[in-house]
């Protein structure tokens, strides 16, 4: 009755909760989030301990995507638009308050209620999330969180009918990369046909160049940057590209045809791994050749690595695979 909010707690058996993302900490521990309700957690291979942190954005729905900056963990959620920090040196207690831990930060608005993407700006003041706009809506925003004073800022139709999906610094210190996704918010169908990987200069706020990599992928779900190229992947297929930034151009294509994966850069070794149609694929992000290294059915968001393992996720599962 007085609008506090209020935990209890009780016990009951069940088959397990979905989870929904996984992903490395500057621990060396795998944290993730389960699908609903929220609920934030931690894996230590150390020890092989899993600890329950709690909901950590206060809503119902998902944690789309979460990125690591100057030691906290930042958040964006669905449904309610919600950003959120987490600072893991400090006692947990979600809320509002400057002294909430985690703490909302405030929302992306209706522009971005979907995250697929974060990123940390080249002048290590400001975080800028990309997604998908609310239902009903075509054309995503992306939201730029300045991280001293916790102002967002909200840009609308950065790409037009289509919405930012993935992103990537580049070269330039004032333009980043883009990837597309045809989708709009739930209720909505395409305009466009194909996705496109779109450089923008994020201090003018305005588009310089744009380009398809490929003729039938619909999202650009995969950036990741290599010094002077980009590593790119679509969906549904799943096809690659290389990006040159000196050549201005695409000079390397790859159609594995596992389907799609989400790509990360394994600092240990060099290499991008993914999860592609339950298959654990290791790929050299030069030449473009790849291994299968390992296969279980349903895993995906084999995106996380500590020590010699990668993690993904298996429903309710995590899973884990040895690659060193």
């Amino acid at each position: 009755p007085d609008g506090k909010r209020r935990e209890v707690c009780f016990s009951y058996q069940c088959s397990g909760t979905r989870l929904w993302d996984v992903f490395d900490g500057p621990d060396g521990r795998i944290y993730g989030n389960t699908h609903t309700p929220i609920t934030l957690f931690v894996f230590d291979p150390a020890t092989g301990k899993i600890e329950t942190l709690g909901d950590p954005v206060g809503h119902a729905g998902q944690v789309y995507y979460s990125l690591w900056h100057a030691g906290k963990l930042h958040m964006a959620a669905y449904s309610d638009c919600t950003y959120t920090v987490w600072d893991p040196q400090q006692p947990w207690g979600f809320g509002t308050e400057s002294e909430s831990n985690p703490r909302r930060i405030g929302s992306t608005s209706g522009h971005v209620q979907r995250a697929g993407c974060m990123l940390s700006l080249p002048d290590g003041e400001h975080i800028l999330v990309g997604g998908k706009p609310r239902y009903g809506r075509l054309g995503g925003g992306l939201a730029m969180m300045q991280l001293e004073t916790g102002e967002i800022e909200v840009i609308e139709k950065p790409v037009g009918n289509q919405s930012p999906w993935s992103l990537a610094t580049t070269p330039d210190p004032n333009v980043i990369a883009i990837g597309t996704s045809l989708h709009g918010g739930s209720g909505t169908k395409p305009v466009d046909h194909v996705a496109k990987l779109v450089f923008w200069n994020w201090r003018q706020r305005e588009e310089v160049s744009r380009l398809a990599p490929w003729k039938d992928e619909t999202v650009i779900g995969s950036l990741v940057r290599l010094e002077d190229k980009l590593l790119i992947c679509g969906e549904p297929h799943g096809k690659l590209a290389v990006y040159d930034f000196l050549q201005q151009k695409v000079i390397r294509n790859a159609d594995y045809g596992y389907g799609a994966g989400r790509l990360r850069l394994r600092e240990a070794d060099g290499k991008v791994y993914t999860a592609m149609g339950g298959r654990v694929v290791r790929i050299d992000p030069v030449t473009l050749e790849h291994a299968v290294l390992g296969t279980y059915p349903g895993l995906h968001g084999a995106a996380a690595f500590s020590g010699p393992h990668v993690y993904g996720i298996c429903d309710r599962r995590l899973g884990r695979l040895r690659v060193d």
